[in-house]
């Protein structure tokens, strides 16, 4: 299927009235002036392109920010590309992809993506092919910037990539997902604060010293006369042990807690 101009400036229309960035990745030196006269706003290299660098220095040349797909190229493969991009100054995206069409999950890569961050100091992506939301959501877990999947209507359509495509719900979940990974990752919780919010459950919740049974005044605490209660609020469970050898002041029933002034201590109090 081949578009014609008109036909591309449709769907860039159609893409922004819908609120979507359009993109589309460019195989030859002619696709890349169509698509710089309807003013894409980044540039995608496809696996296949690493080596093609007149159409590479062609994007470059633009200023815009460049998604390199990495499906095909070794490792000093990715770091020539990777460093004539930013030595250029463009913004560079490295998308982790595995050329293999459904992906098997256990050849999708996620341990590439680190790798990309330690040895690139760029934004990170993947490029994923295996037909489920998973891997995707498996990356944005660890932080990256960028998610491509193919789509199509139904896994029943017709068509090379297919197998290796998520249908609309499955993508409706990726967004879903994107979104809630962005609330949790830009809100930071202080577990200071966050403890003295929960003061009343914490009572509820923690434990406080008691005795095993009634005991009289004049009685001398040992580990056997001890124990640990809800709710909190009394004396501390951290204190128990240096609650040992002290003395009751008064009789003390097991059915309450423990208090400081119901102790004579011999040794400092803890809590």
């Amino acid at each position: 299927m081949e578009f014609r101009t008109s036909e591309w400036l449709e769907l860039r229309d159609h893409a922004q009235n819908r609120g979507l960035i359009f993109l589309s990745t460019p195989f030859s030196l002619d696709a890349f002036s169509i698509l710089k006269d309807l003013d894409v706003c980044a540039w995608k290299i496809g696996s296949g392109e690493f080596k093609s660098w007149d159409l590479v220095n062609a994007m470059i040349d633009t200023g815009l920010p460049i998604l390199l797909s990495t499906g095909m190229s070794s490792w000093q493969e990715i770091e020539i590309m990777a460093k004539h991009i930013k030595m250029k100054g463009n913004d560079l995206v490295l998308l982790q992809c595995t050329t293999q069409d459904p992906t098997p999950l256990e050849r999708v890569g996620l341990n590439v993506l680190s790798e990309f961050k330690n040895r690139f100091d760029c934004y990170i992506g993947l490029s994923d092919h295996s037909g489920t939301p998973w891997p995707a959501v498996a990356a944005m877990a660890r932080g990256v910037s960028t998610i491509e999947v193919h789509v199509a209507m139904h896994k029943k359509s017709f068509g090379p990539d297919v197998s290796s495509s998520l249908i609309p719900e499955e993508l409706r979940l990726l967004s879903q997902a994107r979104n809630a990974f962005a609330v949790m990752n830009e809100n930071c919780v202080d577990k200071d604060s966050v403890s003295r919010s929960l003061s009343d459950v914490r009572e509820i919740f923690t434990r406080s010293v008691c005795l095993r049974q009634d005991m009289p005044a004049g009685t001398i605490l040992s580990p056997k006369n001890l124990t640990l209660k809800k709710p909190g609020g009394g004396i501390p469970s951290d204190a128990l042990q240096s609650l040992v050898g002290s003395q009751l002041l008064k009789d003390v029933k097991a059915d309450r807690l423990l208090s400081w002034d119901d102790l004579a201590l011999t040794k400092p109090r803890l809590g």
